[in-house]
């Protein structure tokens, strides 16, 4: 089955890309290479899909050559610019689902526990009104 890597427009800003198949399903989201060469090879290994030896050197060189990083930044530190950013981007989302998407942010390795926690302290901040998202 030929995949291929693609942009993945959910409305997450961080750049981050999916395995999309010739007939329109897609995976998860990823961001890293190594992260979505885990998706292919859980996907190869559980048989929900079948590739050729051609195929899967196909796919991945597509994630090698997908312009995301090979792995997750180890820095543990946000800008008070991004950090009201991605509060902003949250606050698009409904209430009950916002805080399941930092939670999601940590199970990929995005974020931190630290920057998470910091994300919910100024999210708790801004649905209460206490600080402007202008």
């Amino acid at each position: 089955m030929r995949l291929k890597v693609v942009q993945c427009h959910c409305g997450n800003p961080i750049l981050h890309g999916r395995l999309e198949t010739d007939d329109g399903r897609w995976t998860e989201g990823f961001f890293t290479i190594t992260h979505g060469i885990g998706i292919l090879n859980d996907m190869l290994r559980s048989g929900e899909i079948t590739q050729t030896v051609e195929e899967t050197a196909a796919t991945m060189a597509e994630l090698n050559n997908c312009g995301l990083r090979s792995e997750q930044p180890t820095n543990d530190e946000i800008s008070d610019e991004d950090l009201s950013e991605v509060v902003k981007k949250l606050m698009e989302f409904p209430t009950h689902m916002r805080e399941g998407l930092v939670a999601m942010g940590i199970a990929d390795g995005i974020i931190s526990t630290n920057i998470a926690d910091r994300i919910v302290l100024k999210l708790a901040e801004a649905e209460n009104g206490a600080i402007p998202l202008n």
